[in-house]
């Protein structure tokens, strides 16, 4: 499992393992729509007022949403558990502040003023992530999640709990689904200076192997250290995870960063799932 280090005033939060296989049927029978006894009438603000969005200039014309990109992440930290199973949009909207506007995730995206059309995994923190759920009841009202920044969004639905920090492409593929991208407006609503990108680092010790571990994994792992290095007197592959084999490790991590092994990954010693599928142990 890895953490997420944000800003100082956010903490760490942790990146969980997308557990469910579909956002919940729910979202059908509730849809985020404005109540009909009580319109939302949304104020729009005159073009070049100085107060812009993402982008200088864009997108013009709209009121901004209650809360920055950064006040939004923070808000969304506080909404946890199944409470918002299905209310993607709902979600997503509360943490940025703005009312109901929409009936489904489709048309927020459809309605959004400047779309990014992609992947989604490079949307800023503080932003809405879309995309197209593209068979099952769900289908004609896709999903959104607020990003996180560094490729990691918060999204309902994505675990027994409900809540969860989790991959953008991890979410994309479980899900099946076909991203449409990010958006710099929600709901009629500009999004006004997204958050700042967060540091992704590996905590690796739960996962993987680490000293004092014994077996065949570990005997693997010597022998992929000591291909690795010919040229220093051979680890003993006896499958005994020892403080040579930590040391090993420590250098070939220290050695290989940002290169085989990610540039933001903690050297710890512990052959976590990076370190492995950077070795090819995965």
């Amino acid at each position: 499992m890895d953490e997420l280090v944000m800003d100082d005033d956010v903490g760490t939060v942790v990146i969980e393992d997308v557990t469910t296989e579909g956002p919940a049927e729910s979202e059908i029978q509730d849809p985020d729509a404005p109540d009909p006894d009580d319109p939302t009438v949304i104020p729009v603000d005159p073009p070049g007022d100085g107060d812009q969005g993402l982008l200088p200039g864009r997108p013009g014309g709209l009121p901004r949403a209650e809360r920055t990109g950064s006040a939004a992440i923070q808000k969304s930290l506080t909404l946890a558990g199944d409470g918002y199973r299905g209310l993607c949009l709902q979600f997503v909207r509360l943490c940025f502040g703005v009312p109901a506007r929409h009936r489904s995730a489709h048309d927020a995206w459809v309605a959004a003023r400047v779309r990014h059309p992609g992947s989604g995994t490079d949307a800023p923190a503080g932003t809405a992530v879309f995309w197209n759920i593209t068979a099952g009841k769900n289908a004609p009202y896709d999903h959104v999640a607020i990003s996180l920044g560094g490729g990691v969004c918060r999204s309902t639905s994505v675990t027994a709990s409900g809540i969860g920090n989790v991959r953008i492409a991890d979410l994309t593929a479980r899900w099946r689904m076909a991203p449409y991208g990010w958006t710099e407006d929600l709901n009629g609503y500009r999004i006004v200076g997204g958050g700042r990108p967060p540091k992704v680092v590996v905590a690796q010790g739960a996962a993987g192997l680490k000293n004092g571990d014994r077996g065949p994994r570990v005997k693997a792992l010597q022998q992929a250290l000591n291909r690795w290095r010919s040229d220093l007197p051979a680890l003993v592959a006896d499958g005994v995870f020892g403080d040579l084999t930590e040391r090993r490790l420590r250098e070939w991590q220290t050695r290989n960063r940002g290169g085989a092994y990610p540039a933001a990954a903690q050297i710890d010693g512990v052959a976590g799932p990076l370190t492995l599928a950077a070795l090819d142990l995965a």
